[in-house]
């Protein structure tokens, strides 16, 4: 009995470790143009100021500039592209979030919280993060970044992402937006570090409102950030 026990242990072990390497990765076929990967978010948190802001309970994700508050960035990080989808066969990435509102706190008036066309751009980071320590000025617990909310050249690509996305004021909310970041996928491919992605407003020098996305901890699964990356066969 005894040597039976270890080896159904052992059997028992061998396929927790097998379990263990299987990518958490969706694919399918996309309407034979090529193979068609859906990757999910593994890590995300919103910046603003010197806490941390990795609120499960909140189940979103901030970025903009509202008057009387810190500055919002996000920093996001999806799953490995599998290696069966090389750098040259990518045909194009694009990061999905679900727009919850364009935010503003309601005891301001509306002249001084403005809703406006709002683009994003996305920086691909280069520098390790900690979903629950990354804070405006550090990365993880006594590593900081080199300014805060990410030097662009240093912690991120100083260079954002091609063909940015709009958010134009008064557009519906409670719809997905796609992002392109291609750029920042195939570089992946290519052997660069997944750190994630940098998201920021263009114009954070003015007063508007918080663009809110939800999270990767929101309870509607069908609701969460994800990666699409379309493959050539």
């Amino acid at each position: 009995r005894e040597v039976q026990l270890q080896i159904i242990m052992l059997k028992i072990a061998l396929l927790l470790a097998i379990l263990g390497q299987i990518h958490c990765v969706t694919k399918t076929r996309d309407e034979g143009y090529g193979n068609h990967y859906i990757l999910e978010a593994r890590k995300d948190v919103w910046l603003e100021g010197h806490s941390n802001k990795d609120r499960q309970w909140i189940n979103q994700l901030i970025v903009g500039n509202l008057r009387h508050f810190p500055l919002k960035r996000t920093l996001i990080q999806f799953e490995d592209l599998p290696k069966d989808c090389p750098a040259d066969k990518i045909i194009w990435a694009r990061m999905q979030l679900h727009f919850v509102a364009a935010h503003r706190w309601s005891i301001q008036p509306v002249s001084t919280q403005p809703w406006l066309d709002y683009t994003i751009h996305i920086h691909r980071v280069k520098k390790y993060w900690a979903e629950n320590q990354a804070t405006a000025y550090r990365a993880s617990n006594g590593n900081n970044w080199a300014a805060p909310y990410l030097k662009l050249g240093v912690d991120a690509e100083a260079q954002p992402e091609c063909n940015p996305t709009t958010i134009y004021s008064r557009e519906r909310d409670y719809d997905f937006k796609g992002f392109d970041v291609t750029g920042a996928v195939k570089s992946w491919a290519e052997g660069a570090h997944n750190y994630g992605l940098l998201l920021k407003v263009v114009r954070e020098n003015i007063y508007g409102r918080g663009l809110r996305f939800n999270d990767r901890h929101h309870p509607n699964t069908k609701l969460r950030p994800y990666l699409q990356v379309l493959c050539q066969a």
